[in-house]
């Protein structure tokens, strides 16, 4: 606007004076030439105001292209004019006409992906985007529909022109975890006042342990009448994606290890949720106890970080007092050794009685660079992608978190692929890079805020695993009344999780079992059936079955007890497989042979 205004401004003036001086308007003096010159800059203000009443045929270029040229610019003028006067009004109106839309509640890149993923080639439904900057709403426009409203959303009632109960996706994500459950609940009460049906919510939360809560709370998590809400964790997604593509118990049995011994160099958020998912993921035939080294500059910071999350962690670190006897029944030191060491990652490059002393527990299987600086990461998995470092210990896969392409990315050599965004089975990329070259980032935005990573395929193995569950048991006489065998819509979400981590762990179970991990078990049992008829594998499975649930239990909280205490999250099973009763082994077993039926 500016730039075609200027352009008026100089043609204007320059064809007035050539029109002026050609009608015989000729200048004497200094004074006279001024007095032209402040004439022609008075006719060429005109030019702006759509006055249509010239001579083309008999006027010069330079007035023709000046009169078309300001002409525009005047339209454009009046139309910012209306729109920024009428411009809301004229939005909400639009969008009262919408239904079966996309709700985008606060702007961000991750919503901005979610929001393309919605969308499929022949899909031409409309979005509703709100956010109190409408210049920060623009590069989320990926609709052509699209509606941008500017709206406070720090006040719930100020999601009213979205029309969330008419619409079929609502994305909440307003770069505050209070904003965005406080709007959640105006989104679940708008929506049950509307009995409006078969919706989804994808709820944003940043902190990983008030997701995690969240999460189990009924009145969030199941909002009901077929509307699906997931909360949304953007470092607890990039774990379990990271997991699903490349389980390092695979990587630590293809490499003969005894077991698996990872490296954080740097710990955040985004390290402590790789390694939470991988202990749940730990249990592998094949394996031993499981071996953590935590390099960080902050110790201290990082130990209260871990224990504030899992403070039965304290007893597995290296130096906590039940740690030396495995033999115990003490939370999680049967499973896994922590250690986290004072030195910052860089050091890697140069301090080799570092990496010696991080090698007394066993070769690395993997290094995780996921510090709080995201470039830096990739910068040092780069620099120590040298021959040098690669033959001293770090000959292992490097995985790096990244939330956004970045140049470095094109230095690194990713993995063979294995698994889809959503964890389903896809085609190897390449054979040529070996784990020991490999640089494999993990956690982009276009893979996680992706929704077939929330509602794809690992959402519909975990409902069929729980209605193999159900029938299994409907076939015993179970009663149906029971809550672990509610239907799935119905289904209490501790059940619900309890099954998409089952999702989650059966590649490596596949894997104990001698077979391939990577099979799609979405059609067709998730085991062989010839797997049961060897009492060998079916109990070495069972055996694993156990130990997931007891890790999974105790990364919660619970304790061993002689007597069970639900509120004390105290449980007599907390045990080794050796030590449980014949019934309850006979229950783990069951539930292996469970996943040999359609």
């Amino acid at each position: 606007m500016a730039i075609a205004a200027i352009f008026v401004l100089f043609s204007g003036l320059v064809g007035f004076l050539v029109e002026n001086m050609r009608d015989g308007i000729q200048p004497t003096d200094g004074a006279a030439a001024a007095k032209l010159a402040v004439h022609s800059f008075i006719q060429t203000l005109k030019l702006f105001s759509l006055d249509l009443s010239s001579r083309p045929l008999a006027e010069n270029w330079f007035l023709v292209v000046a009169r078309f040229v300001g002409a525009t610019v005047a339209v454009v003028a009046v139309w910012r004019t209306i729109a920024s006067l009428f411009g809301r009004e004229f939005a909400v109106w639009r969008a009262s006409f919408l239904s079966g839309h996309t709700a985008v509640l606060g702007h961000g890149q991750r919503n901005a992906h979610f929001a393309r993923s919605a969308r499929t080639a022949d899909d031409r439904s409309a979005s509703i985007i709100l956010d109190h900057d409408r210049s920060a709403m623009a590069h989320m426009a990926t609709a052509q529909r699209a509606v941008l409203l500017e709206a406070d959303l720090n006040h719930s009632e100020a999601i009213a022109p979205a029309r969330v109960e008419k619409a079929r996706l609502v994305l909440i994500g307003s770069g505050s975890d209070e904003r965005n459950l406080a709007l959640a609940q105006a989104v679940l009460r708008r929506r049950a006042a509307a009995e409006a049906r078969d919706g989804r919510i994808v709820l944003t939360i940043d902190d990983p342990a008030m997701a995690e809560t969240l999460a189990r709370q009924p009145a969030i998590a199941q909002p009901g009448r077929g509307d699906e809400l997931a909360i949304f964790n953007a470092d607890a997604l990039a774990a379990r994606l990271l997991l699903a593509r490349t389980p390092f118990s695979d990587l630590a049995l293809a490499a003969g290890q005894s077991h698996v011994h990872l490296l954080f160099a740097g710990f955040s958020s985004a390290a402590l949720e790789v390694l939470l998912h991988y202990l749940r993921l730990s249990p592998c035939a094949g394996l031993g106890p499981s071996r953590i080294s935590v390099l960080t500059g902050n110790a201290e910071a990082a130990r209260e970080t871990i224990l504030a999350r899992v403070p039965n962690l304290a007893l597995a670190l290296e130096d906590g007092l039940a740690a030396s006897d495995p033999a115990a029944n003490v939370p999680l030191a049967w499973a896994t050794r922590l250690r986290i060491v004072a030195a910052d990652p860089s050091v890697l490059s140069w301090d080799a009685a570092l990496l010696d002393r991080l090698a007394e527990w066993g070769p690395f299987t993997a290094t995780i660079f996921a510090s709080q600086n995201v470039l830096n990461d990739a910068r040092l998995a780069l620099a120590l992608n040298t021959p040098g470092n690669r033959g001293a210990g770090l000959a292992v896969p490097f995985f790096v978190r990244m939330d956004k392409r970045s140049s470095l990315e094109t230095l690194f050599r990713r993995l063979p692929g294995r698994m889809g965004k959503d964890g389903s089975a896809c085609a190897r990329l390449s054979e040529a890079v070996t784990p020991g070259e490999a640089i494999e980032p993990f956690g982009l935005f276009e893979d996680i805020c992706n929704l077939d990573a929330i509602f794809g395929a690992r959402e519909a193995l975990a409902r069929r695993l729980h209605e193999t569950y159900r029938l299994k048991n409907f076939g015993e006489g179970a009663s149906a009344d029971l809550p672990a065998l509610a239907p799935w819509e119905r289904l209490a979400e501790t059940w619900r999780i309890a099954s998409r981590r089952s999702a989650d762990y059966l590649p490596v179970k596949r894997l104990s079992a001698g077979l391939a991990a990577w099979r799609d078990v979405t059609d067709g049992p998730a085991l062989p059936p010839e797997i049961v008829e060897d009492p060998g594998r079916l109990e070495a499975l069972a055996r694993l079955e156990h130990d997931s649930w007891r890790i999974d239990r105790e990364l919660n909280g619970w304790r061993f007890a002689e007597r069970r205490d639900d509120d004390r999250l105290l449980h007599p099973h907390l045990v080794g497989y050796d030590a449980l009763p014949d019934d309850v082994k006979d229950y783990d077993r069951e539930m292996v042979r469970a996943l040999t039926r359609r």
